[in-house]
């Protein structure tokens, strides 16, 4: 195949604002969803079958019962989600963060033999933890109201374990 004839993939393969990309496979199928901060609706559902091509299907928090942020600070609300497939339901998980401005945190950074610091006065002051779920991921209005889990952080993420029976 000539140079002329070869395919030119975009890049970015996704325009606009789609931080914290999370990507799920199920058959033939690629799902991606993003970090939407503090603007509704949240977390866009995206579709592909060749990692190339993308559309919008829908938005896993699309209702107000949700997701809400009337008192989120700017800069705050929907960080990394992560999304997941098991036993035919999607799963959806991730943080709100309400609050961003606090104390003075130190970071420490570990390379080699070496201890470095970074102080900022950034700290997640308030974030709650949650997952939202759905049998459909392409009807956006079967998505379900959240359970909180109420993990302190961002980059939250579910998992499903195999647990093997045993008779004592």
């Amino acid at each position: 195949m000539s140079n002329d004839q070869q395919s030119v993939i975009p890049n970015p393969i996704i325009p606009g604002f789609n931080p914290d990309p999370t990507l799920c496979r199920v058959g033939d199928d690629y799902f991606l969803a993003t970090s939407t901060f503090e603007y509704f609706p949240g977390v866009p559902i995206y579709r592909s079958r060749d990692l190339v091509n993308w559309r919008v299907i829908g938005h896993a928090l699309n209702r107000p019962s949700q997701l809400m942020m009337r008192r989120t600070d700017p800069g705050g609300g929907i960080y990394a989600p992560s999304l997941r497939f098991h036993k035919g339901r999607y799963y959806l998980s991730t943080c709100c963060v309400y609050s961003r401005a606090g104390l003075l945190v130190s970071l420490y950074f570990f390379t080699g033999s070496s201890v470095a610091c970074y102080q900022t006065d950034w700290q997640l002051n308030e974030a709650r933890g949650f997952y939202v779920s759905t049998d459909d991921i392409f009807d956006e209005t079967t998505w379900s109201e959240p359970i909180y889990f109420d993990s302190l952080g961002i980059d939250q993420d579910v998992s499903h374990h195999r647990t093997k029976e045993r008779s004592i």
